[in-house]
């Protein structure tokens, strides 16, 4: 998904989440740069994804990783919160 469209869904998901609901969130990002193909992100840095999350006004809580780095990006999942 270009990020420019996941920077719009997080904004939609902040603004129509009450303010004491969650919202479990996984992505598969990458430690180092960006994983882009066509200008699809494919595997985001995880720094820049998380910086997103917070642009959006996300509060977020890693919960755990999954997943084999040498195969590419590694699943995080969050939990985020307003």
């Amino acid at each position: 998904m270009p990020f420019d469209e996941v920077r719009n869904y997080l904004g939609e998901i902040h603004r129509l989440l009450s303010g004491r609901g969650k919202v479990l969130l996984s992505a598969f990002l990458s430690e180092s740069d960006d994983y882009v193909i066509d200008g699809l992100y494919f595997f985001p840095n995880r720094e820049k994804f998380l910086n997103t999350v917070s642009g959006a006004g996300f509060k977020c809580r890693f919960l755990r990783k999954t997943g084999d780095p040498s195969k590419g990006g590694e699943h995080h999942w969050f939990a985020l919160t307003k």
